[in-house]
């Protein structure tokens, strides 16, 4: 515990401030959203005072919303300053009874301390201390390249005066000794302008997103493209966002964002093992890790864990990623989790089509997806999809066969609704989005696996006619789907084999026999063909006798 650690190292960075002029009733429903404890409050530019989140649910629940925010701001403003002590805020806090004090540079509102982060400050270290990444292990994981990478970025970020992490997935695989190429970077700072310095100063190419304060560094041309001298490649590139958070306009919809810390962008993540974060920068603080959420523990301890109790409602496709990291890792999903997840299912329902098809179509590419199929159906999340989603049978080994021989997405959404009953495929494909023409074949996916059929027990002829009524697409999917060999052996002859025998005879040579041309053309082909596929004939010239025989006879 130091009382004299320096506040600029423990405040969260871009707050949200509120208008003095601004009405209770125009910004109420927004401030309820986000929930945070307090607001600085700023009349042109000018801190003014502090709106906590109590005053202004009083004033709401008396309808009191005409009021602006500078009537029931707490006046007599006090702040910090970058450099001031960690007792300053103490004593402050103490003073005041502001629970979050603004922090100020030269006159500017740069971000706040709360009470949470004193707190964490003043804790004693936890017997689960965190480890701190050394180039060694980051190295091992990620690779030389990567780690030169890693500095360069901090180093720039540095010279910018803005700090810099990596964040998310990356770091949870590193303690997952797992590779990972995808590099998230946040920066306390306006990223859409970093990576205009980063091409600057490494070459490349980038894209940027300002609305979001999102940016993409194309590393190809860069003095970090290609592959190092281990012949490791390194991403092809790194997407850097400004350190930002988000709330929720209602249950079930895409977010809001606005401008924050690295410590609120940490808390805006869907799962304690993704809320994970080491510094690149300053480059004293290379490697240091940040983890406001236990995450490191969860990990140790192989549990998926939400940040709060209302992150599957906000967001109802975190379920999916829940089940596919519990899959992916071995880990299990916390009780309490499973719980929040069973309250979801209305939620479900405002979740798109479009959505719901990327979060399964995600899952059906991962190992051991009859794990996450099996979990999905625990929890009842496929029927709160569509009551009709009660797949039985081989979905997920089909699934997994198909994937191993490197099959399309495409297909494998046939084989999924080759196991549904055929009269519920329509509906359940529009619930996905799924076009018309996609759902046709779906049908007949489902009809050629429920309907009793000539695969099993027809000779090849009369299997290869059946089988032509479908469409190749559902054949194929019914091909993964069979629940023997000899079913699937059929199958597979007709793929590979069957469905290519076609007799040599055409319509000219039909006509230069004698005979007219019409429907009559197609019945002697059918015929020739059948005759062909049941080995009674093998050779042109024994299909040339045949149809000569034929005519002889007047067998036509």
């Amino acid at each position: 515990m130091d009382n004299t650690l320096p506040i600029h190292a423990i405040m969260s960075y871009g707050i949200r401030t509120v208008e003095a002029s601004q009405t209770l009733a125009e910004v109420g429903h927004v401030l309820q959203r986000i929930g945070h404890e307090g607001y600085p409050v700023v009349r042109d530019g000018v801190l003014v005072g502090l709106l906590t989140s109590r005053d202004l649910n009083r004033a709401l629940a008396h309808e009191q919303r005409h009021l602006t925010v500078g009537d029931i701001v707490l006046g007599n403003v006090v702040s910090l300053a970058p450099d001031d002590p960690l007792e300053r805020a103490l004593q402050l806090m103490q003073e005041s009874g502001w629970g979050q004090i603004p922090v100020l540079d030269g006159g500017n509102l740069i971000g706040l301390v709360t009470r949470s982060d004193v707190i964490g400050a003043l804790a004693p270290p936890s017997p689960n201390t965190l480890p701190h990444l050394s180039p060694d292990t980051l190295t091992q994981v990620l690779g030389s390249s990567a780690l030169a990478l890693l500095n360069a970025i901090g180093d720039l970020a540095t010279a910018h005066q803005m700090t810099a992490f990596v964040v998310g997935g990356v770091v949870r695989d590193v303690f997952l000794q797992r590779p990972n190429d995808d590099i998230d970077i946040v920066l306390e700072g306006d990223a859409t302008l970093f990576v205009q310095a980063l091409v600057q100063r490494y070459g490349g190419t980038y894209e940027v997103h300002p609305r979001f304060g999102t940016a993409k560094w194309d590393l190809d041309g860069s003095h970090f493209g290609g592959k190092d001298a281990l012949g490791a490649r390194l991403p092809h590139f790194v997407d850097l966002v400004s350190a930002r958070y988000e709330y929720y306009p209602h249950l079930g919809a895409l977010p809001t964002v606005y401008r924050s810390g690295i410590r609120l962008d940490l808390r805006r993540r869907d799962f304690t093992i993704n809320a994970l974060a080491f510094h690149i920068s300053p480059q004293e603080k290379f490697g240091q890790m940040l983890d406001p959420f236990h995450g490191y523990e969860d990990l140790q301890r192989g549990i998926i864990r939400e940040l709060h109790p209302l992150s599957y409602q906000e967001d109802p496709t975190r379920i999916f990623r829940a089940v596919r990291y519990a899959t992916r890792y071995s880990f299990n999903i916390s009780p309490y989790s499973q719980h929040l997840m069973r309250l979801t299912h209305a939620t479900l329902r405002e979740v798109t089509g479009e959505r719901l098809r990327n979060e399964l179509t995600l899952m059906f590419l991962e190992p051991h997806f009859e794990r996450s199929l099996h979990l999905l159906t625990d929890y009842g999340i496929l029927q709160a999809i569509h009551p009709a989603l009660l797949l039985e049978g081989n979905v997920a080994q089909a699934l997994a066969m198909a994937v191993a021989d490197g099959m399309e997405t495409s297909l494998l959404w046939v084989i999924f609704f080759a196991h549904v009953e055929s009269e519920y495929v329509a509906t359940v494909a529009e619930r996905f989005l799924f076009s018309g023409k996609i759902i046709k074949t779906f049908e007949q996916a489902s009809i050629l696996r429920h309907k009793p059929h000539q695969v099993r027990f027809g000779n090849i002829a009369d299997t290869t006619f059946f089988l032509d009524n479908f469409p190749l697409e559902s054949v194929m999917a019914n091909r993964y789907c069979a629940l023997d060999t000899p079913t699937r052996t059929q199958y597979q002859a007709y793929l590979t084999d069957w469905r290519h025998i076609q007799p040599h005879t055409d319509g000219a040579v039909l006509q230069r026999k004698g005979i007219h041309p019409g429907p009559i053309y197609k019945a002697v082909r059918n015929r020739l063909r059948k005759h062909l596929l049941n080995g009674d004939i093998t050779t042109p010239q024994e299909e040339l006798t045949l149809l000569e025989t034929w005519i002889k006879q007047g067998d036509l």
